[in-house]
C-alpha cells in the first residue's frame, strides 16, 4: 500500500490524541514553562505538599492569623533616639479664676503689725499726704499758746499774775511768773504789749523780748512825755521744750501798768525740720 501525505497525518493524529497526555507529563519540565505563566488557578487545590515547598521560602504573611504559634517575647531592645518636639498645641481657654489666697506676713511701709489685720504706722502720715481742708477743726489737737496779764516790773523784767488763757500749762503765776515756757518743740508767734505808768524822758526807751534770758527782738524811741503811752514788740522764735520767753523794759525807772493793753502772748505756729532741732 502507498503512503500518502493523509494517511501520515491521520495517523500521528491518532498517536497524540491516544498517548499525548502521558506523553506531557513525562516530559514537560520547568524548562519548557515561561517564566512567570502560570497563575494560582493552574494549581489543583490541595495538590501541593511540604515536600513542594522549599524550606525556609514561607513568611509569617503566607498564613492565616492564628495559624502560627506566638513565640517568646524577645529581650528589650535599645532605647532610641528622642525625637524631635512636636509642634506647640493649640492655647487652651483660660481657666476659672480661683479663690482668693489669704494674707500673711509683716506688713511694710506706711503699714505696720501683721497682716491681715495691720495698722497704720506712727508718723506715717506727712503733712504732704494730706489734701488741702482735709482736716477739720474738730480732728485737730490742742495748739500750745499762752497769754499773760497783770503786770508788775522788778528792775525792768514784767512778772504776769494772771492770764487770759494757757492752753498747755505754758505759764505759772508763782516763783516763774515772769516766763512762758515751751512745752512743745516749734516754731512760736510771740506778741508782746505794754501800756506805760510812767513818762521816759531821758531815753532811749527800749522794750525787748528774751528767750532764755537773751534779747531776741526789741524797738526802741527817743523819749516820750504824755502818758499813758503804748509800745509793743513782736517775734518769732524757735523753742525746744523748757525754752522760756520773758519781757523787759530795758530804760531804767519805767514800769509797765496793769491793763488790757499789757500783755505777753505765746503761741505755737509750727513743727521744726525733722531733720534736727529747731533753729533760731
Amino acid at each position: 500500500m502507498k503512503l500518502s501525505f493523509a494517511n501520515v497525518t491521520s495517523g500521528l493524529a491518532l498517536f497524540v490524541a491516544l498517548g499525548g497526555t502521558s506523553y506531557a507529563a513525562v516530559t514537560i519540565t520547568g524548562a519548557n514553562v515561561r517564566n512567570g505563566s502560570l497563575t494560582g488557578a493552574d494549581v489543583r487545590n490541595g495538590s501541593l505538599t511540604s515536600a513542594d515547598v522549599r524550606d525556609g521560602s514561607l513568611r509569617a504573611r503566607d498564613f492565616r492569623r492564628g495559624q502560627l504559634r506566638r513565640g517568646p517575647q524577645g529581650p528589650v531592645g535599645a532605647r532610641g533616639k528622642t525625637g524631635d518636639p512636636g509642634i506647640p498645641g493649640t492655647k487652651g481657654d483660660t481657666g476659672d479664676k480661683g479663690d482668693a489666697g489669704a494674707l500673711t506676713g509683716d506688713a511694710g511701709g506706711a503699714l505696720s503689725g501683721t497682716y491681715p489685720a495691720p495698722t497704720l504706722a506712727a508718723g506715717a502720715v506727712t503733712s504732704a499726704a494730706l489734701a488741702d481742708s482735709a482736716v477739720g477743726a474738730d480732728k485737730l489737737g490742742v495748739i500750745p499758746s499762752a497769754k499773760v496779764s497783770g503786770a508788775s516790773t522788778t528792775n525792768g523784767a514784767i512778772s504776769w499774775s494772771s492770764e487770759y488763757w494757757d492752753t498747755a500749762a505754758m505759764h505759772d503765776t508763782g516763783a516763774t511768773a515772769a516766763r512762758v515756757t515751751s512745752r512743745y518743740p516749734g516754731y512760736y508767734a510771740i506778741a508782746l504789749s505794754v501800756q506805760y505808768s510812767s513818762a521816759c524822758t531821758t531815753g532811749p526807751c527800749t522794750l525787748q523780748i528774751e528767750k532764755n534770758g537773751t534779747a531776741i527782738a526789741s524797738e526802741t524811741i527817743p523819749t516820750f512825755t504824755s502818758v499813758p503811752w503804748f509800745q509793743s514788740v513782736t517775734a518769732v522764735a524757735s523753742l525746744q521744750p523748757s525754752d522760756y520767753v520773758t519781757a523787759r523794759i530795758a530804760t531804767g525807772g519805767l514800769s509797765a501798768q496793769k491793763s488790757e493793753q499789757t500783755s505777753l502772748t505765746v503761741s505755737w505756729i509750727g513743727r521744726c525740720s525733722t531733720s534736727g532741732p529747731c533753729e533760731g
